[in-house]
């Protein structure tokens, strides 16, 4: 019964130390990931802040393939003036939105409708003189779309490449790198039957075209999305939102990061 006792003992304590290095591995593996998409974004913005244009990179969304110490990296990235600025809608271009993504009928009618409360509650705490903080309607994260009460997490998957809550004031949309459903909703008017886009592809995506020309994306707001997954198929994901200056000395300021 002692040898059989002792024999417990030891077991308890190996499985213990198992977990323990089990515990300690993991983390391991998930620093590193995050590691190697932390190195993404930088490989991205040098890649934007090329002087040699037929080595720069392009903001129309086209994923590339990286290989960073053993893990695959997927990079992309987008011009946020190739999107809808979601502050900016009228009633007409939320139903042309909602409409090339997918929705129809009632549901169509009642996300105009959620939408429009949202939108001119915000904008009349703004004109009131409510602080930022207080202003509870305004969009400040493109999640918050899944508050409309009728919108489903389909249409929200469709929707979510072609709007912003980055765009510039004052900007207006880049039509060399929007969406088509940014391009139909920025250009709806009233009386106008949008058509949904199932989710059609940037217009600009051609390899031919993946080279900005020289400074023309100085000002713009930039994302740069990262997945990066090991041999295990554990993975990390980086998003990081990036300005290009049109200076040498400083090329790229970085306004978010997550």
């Amino acid at each position: 019964m002692a040898v059989a006792a002792f024999a417990y003992v030891s077991f308890q304590v190996l499985a213990a130390n198992e977990g323990a290095l089990s515990e300690t591995s993991a983390a391991a593996d998930r620093a590193r990931l995050i590691a190697a998409a932390d190195a993404a974004v930088l490989i991205a913005i040098h890649g934007l802040s090329e002087d040699d244009p037929s080595a720069r990179w392009g903001a129309r969304g086209e994923p590339r393939h990286l290989d960073f110490n053993g893990v695959d990296l997927t990079v992309s990235v987008e011009d946020e003036r190739g999107k809808v600025p979601l502050a900016g809608l009228d009633d007409n271009q939320a139903r042309a939105l909602f409409a090339g993504a997918g929705a129809s009928g009632g549901q169509l009618d009642a996300l105009v409708s959620e939408f429009a409360d949202w939108r001119d509650q915000w904008r009349a705490s703004e004109a009131a003189g409510a602080p930022a903080a207080s202003q509870i309607h305004r969009f400040r994260a493109l999640g918050e779309l899944m508050m409309l009460k009728d919108m489903s997490l389909d249409l929200y998957d469709q929707i979510l490449p072609s709007v912003t809550v980055f765009f510039e004031p004052g900007a207006t949309l880049d039509a060399d790198n929007a969406t088509p459903l940014a391009l139909a909703t920025m250009q709806a008017t009233a009386g106008a039957t949008p058509s949904p886009t199932n989710g059609a592809p940037f217009a600009s995506e051609h390899p031919s075209l993946d080279t900005a020309p020289d400074a023309r994306l100085t000002g713009h707001t930039l994302s740069i999305h990262v997945t990066a997954r090991d041999q295990n198929g554990a993975t990390a994901r980086r998003l990081a939102m990036v300005g290009l200056t049109g200076f040498r000395t400083e090329p790229v300021w970085v306004r978010y990061v997550e």
